[in-house]
């Protein structure tokens, strides 16, 4: 297990969202702003971590309002480590998470452009809940037999 002093996790996470956000035509954190979201999300928000010897992604989430439900608002994996069931893995751990704090929904937003994170969404049981601009509004309801990694039919 590698290990990371927290200002060098920040510095990492700020360092794949500039280098993801370089690489795809559409704005995931304005530039400007990067720094003060890894800030948010390092104080106010859970977060996993993938890494070996470099960070490869991570997912962010709040648990804060039960009765809102969960948000997962970030999923990052550098670009090299895509393909690799990283994101799949990320996002399975949050909802296990997510559950295991009895919450019985879990909410995202995701690009419209970005198909590729929309249908693994969908291959973890969210469905399309509405559009907000340029995003589609995800959700996920736990139903309680339902293996969290799962998806419910």
């Amino acid at each position: 297990m590698t290990h990371f002093p927290y200002l060098m996790i920040k510095e990492r996470m700020e360092s794949l969202l500039l280098e993801v956000q370089s690489l795809v035509d559409f704005e995931i954190v304005p530039p400007d702003q990067i720094h003060q979201y890894v800030e948010k999300i390092c104080t106010e928000a859970d977060i996993i971590l993938w890494t070996r010897e470099v960070l490869e992604g991570f997912v962010a989430f709040y648990c804060n309002d039960p009765a809102r439900g969960a948000f997962i608002t970030m999923v990052v994996v550098r670009p090299e480590s895509r393909k690799k069931g990283i994101a799949k893995s990320l996002v399975s751990a949050a909802l296990t998470a997510i559950q295991s704090r009895d919450f019985k929904q879990c909410g995202l937003r995701v690009h419209k452009r970005n198909l590729l994170a929309a249908n693994l969404y969908r291959s973890l049981g969210f469905e399309d809940a509405g559009e907000d601009g340029e995003f589609i509004k995800m959700e996920r309801i736990f139903e309680p037999s339902t293996p969290p990694g799962s998806r419910h039919d």
